[in-house]
């Protein structure tokens, strides 16, 4: 699913890293263009769920987490102008995600 979102953005899959830490509620986070994402939770939102094929909820919450994390990448505290740049990216990336979604045959 990462490798796929990676692409919707053009970014390069070795800027891509899982880890698991059961003791915090980080859902994701970068550093210095590496994106990290939690796991953990994956596997309580969406593993249950996704066991055959993403569901289209998974595919979109993590979309949208890519989203949040590359407008770190230009503004680092959550305020209007990360805000301005979150949604920038989600509606430059919308049709990108929305073909990905179509090829892969996720239900709306």
């Amino acid at each position: 699913m990462l490798k796929d979102l990676a692409d919707v953005f053009g970014i390069p899959t070795e800027h891509i890293h899982i880890y698991y830490d059961n003791s915090t509620s980080s859902i994701a986070f970068n550093n210095n263009g590496a994106l990290f994402f939690n796991l953990k939770v994956y596997i309580i939102l969406h593993d249950e769920k996704c066991k055959i094929k993403p569901t289209i909820y998974a595919m979109t919450y993590w979309f949208m987490t890519l989203c949040h994390e590359l407008a770190h990448n230009i503004i680092l505290p959550h305020n209007s102008k990360h805000e301005y740049y979150f949604s920038s990216f989600a509606e430059i990336y919308m049709s990108n995600y929305l073909t990905l979604i179509e090829k892969r045959g996720i239900a709306f």
